[in-house]
């Protein structure tokens, strides 16, 4: 269980660093929310 939720973490940390760096380098391109939810 200690994996799936480390598994959550990574995935929720990968999420944040996409959306930051979405929103730094590429901030108002139209394929900002393409990221979004990747499972």
């Amino acid at each position: 269980m200690s994996s799936y939720f480390m598994f959550i973490v990574s995935a929720f940390f990968a999420e944040i660093f996409v959306h930051l760096s979405e929103s730094c380098l590429i901030y108002g391109k139209p394929h900002r929310h393409n990221l979004g939810i990747r499972v």
